[in-house]
Formats: C-alpha cells, structure tokens, sequence
C-alpha cells in the first residue's frame, strides 16, 4: 500500500508529526527507511457567534458558537472575571448553551474549545460580554 490512515478513535492530537517509511521486498527483507517527513496537525478555532464581543445583553443569553469538523463535544467556560475564578463548566455535543443560574450585572468572559472523538482538544477561543441593562434617564432642562 501506498498511504496510511490511523484506525478510527486513533486521530491525532493537534501539533507537529513526523513519519517516514520502508519497504519489504518478497524475501522479508527491511530497507533503509525514507528521510523523516512532517505535517503539522490543528483544529480550527470555533468562531463566536454570540453574543457579540463587548456586546450588552439584559437576558441569559445564549452563548453560541460554530460547528468544527472533528468535534465530538465542546468544552465551554464562562465567569464574572477574567481569570476565571469561580467558574462554570459545560461540556455539550451542541453548539449553543443558556446560562440557567444567575448572573450578576457585570463583565462575563467566555471560551469554547472543541474535543475530538478520542478526548484531544482543540484550541480555545475567547470571548467578551456585558450582562445587564442600560438605564436611560431623561434630562430635565430648566427655564
């Protein structure tokens, strides 16, 4: 044979590989391998759908994302902070997730990165939102 493809639940975990090959003649003889050869290997970034980066948002929303070829489920984080501290974790096989506890008013960042069907992650992307709501007072004017 010509080419190989690793077996399913075999694919590769994102980074640099490197292969080479050989033949066998018809006495079982081994030659001198190839020089060594290599391909870089990586998952797409998930494209944030929304909500929008630095967009305000007054309820839940729901944190939507793009499909990724390869991906079995998504790991998605969200926190009130940016070092994400007091967290909340989700994985899911879908492509949207509603927060169902509360949010405060403030700042909310977020990251989604997919997982393959052998459990390798893929890169992680990251966002930003505003939860709350704008209050808007009129302005008196005096005479």
């Amino acid at each position: 044979s010509t080419s190989y493809t690793p077996p399913n639940r075999k694919l590769l975990a994102d980074g640099v590989w490197y292969w080479r090959v050989a033949f066998v003649d018809g006495a079982g003889k081994l030659h001198p391998f190839s020089p060594a050869q290599s391909f870089t290997k990586e998952y797409l970034l998930p494209v944030l759908i929304e909500p929008g980066q630095g967009e305000t948002t007054g309820v839940a929303p729901a944190l939507t994302w793009g499909p990724i070829d390869g991906a079995a489920k998504y790991k998605l984080e969200y926190a009130d902070n940016s070092g994400y501290n007091n967290l909340t974790i989700v994985t899911t096989e879908l492509t949207k997730h509603v927060p169902i506890k509360a949010m405060t008013n403030s700042p909310y960042f977020w990251r989604v990165q997919m997982i393959d069907a052998d459990g390798n992650p893929g890169p992680v992307i990251e966002g930003r939102f505003m939860f709350g709501f704008k209050v808007f007072l009129p302005s008196i004017q005096s005479e």
